[in-house]
């Protein structure tokens, strides 16, 4: 059996998962998540925190466990309710010692699954130098002229600490 016939018979979205980068990862040990991060389980309808990992009490909060997901990293509810994936490439959480987390918030039979991992807070993540480009992009395409592209253009230099 080829490989491309092999694939055919799984089905394209079971083929493409086989190729993630995390599939790559080897798993030391399977209860427990990567030592430099932290993962918090909430119900999807009411963000009550149910469960979590890593060492939330000395890292990001003392009581944690029981709060409600939005007060305790300091977000909307509205931004769990309709997110999407780049819904928080925005946010940072502060820490406990001083660091600054950045999340991913993945929907799971009725959970929200929420990574935190620590970040320097000054550096930018590939997909918020992706979005500031895209939201330069869209104000081009909305320029009626090119004078009015050249204005913009200035103005996004003049912006631009994050190149």
């Amino acid at each position: 059996m080829t490989s491309s016939s092999k694939n055919s018979q799984l089905g394209q979205p079971f083929a493409e998962a086989l190729l993630t980068a995390c599939d790559r990862e080897p798993i030391h040990r399977p209860d427990a998540i990567q030592p430099y991060g932290l993962l918090l389980i909430a119900d999807a309808s009411t963000l009550t925190v149910l469960g979590g990992a890593g060492d939330l009490e000395t890292r990001l909060s003392a009581e944690w466990l029981g709060c409600s997901l939005n007060d305790l990293l300091g977000l909307t509810a509205e931004r769990f309710h309709n997110f999407t994936p780049a819904s928080f490439s925005d946010a940072r959480i502060s820490g406990l010692q001083d660091e600054t987390f950045s999340i991913l918030v993945h929907a799971s039979d009725g959970k929200l699954l929420v990574e935190l991992e620590p970040i320097q807070e000054a550096r930018l993540l590939t997909w918020e130098i992706f979005g500031r480009i895209d939201a330069t992009a869209d104000r081009f395409e909305r320029c009626p002229d090119v004078a009015e592209v050249c204005r913009q253009r200035g103005k996004s230099l003049q912006q631009t600490d994050w190149l």
